[in-house]
């Protein structure tokens, strides 16, 4: 008891301020009920923020920082796949990160429309002897617009006013399907619970 009393307590206050954060981001990316891999991103750059802030102060708590930075730079992996779903989230979309990093990540769901709709070619699989080798889209007018209307729809959905409240986001994306519809197919295919082993191959696209 009196080795906690001596304890420092603006030490104390300072480790619950960087530890509370770590755990709630531990709860929020555990939870099964829901999807989680659009706020892994957010995550990853909130805790960032987070230790450089804390690692410019003085003292143990800086030291202490440093090792966290390191650490979650070393360990905490983000893949493509994190990035095209924080957009699919109409509460976030391209708010969590820095504005030269936009059209990156823009251009990561356009990929990721085409692989999805390969995906879902290949898998519905009704004539394989007419399957035909994929063309540049340079080299193919009806891709080139195809891209061109996919691009065209993620503006569009980015342009809209950002969610208030925390959306249920298959119930968002049912709504919306008619409205941006190569959108709603990517987010049930990445986001859904029984995509698991899809995102894991998604993540590889890194």
């Amino acid at each position: 008891m009196n080795l906690i009393q001596s304890l420092n307590k603006h030490l104390l206050s300072n480790l619950a301020a960087i530890l509370t954060p770590v755990k709630q981001a531990v709860i929020e990316l555990s939870n099964e009920s829901q999807p989680t891999l659009q706020l892994v991103l957010p995550t990853y750059v909130r805790l960032e923020k987070l230790f450089t802030a804390k690692a410019n102060d003085a003292g143990t708590v800086s030291k202490l920082c440093h090792l966290f930075l390191e650490a979650l730079k070393e360990n905490f992996k983000v893949h493509s796949a994190h990035k095209v779903a924080m957009i699919l989230d109409p509460q976030q979309k391209l708010r969590p990160v820095p504005p030269y990093q936009h059209e990156e990540i823009i251009g990561k769901v356009c990929e990721l429309i085409n692989e999805v709709k390969e995906s879902w070619a290949e898998e519905a699989d009704f004539e394989p002897a007419a399957k035909k080798p994929r063309s540049a889209a340079g080299e193919n007018p009806a891709a080139q617009e195809d891209d061109r209307l996919g691009k065209n729809e993620v503006y569009d959905y980015l342009q809209e006013p950002l969610f208030q409240a925390t959306p249920d986001l298959f119930q968002y994306w049912s709504c919306v399907t008619q409205k941006h519809t190569k959108l709603a197919k990517l987010a049930f295919w990445l986001l859904a619970g029984s995509g698991r082993g899809r995102q894991k191959r998604v993540c590889k696209y890194v």
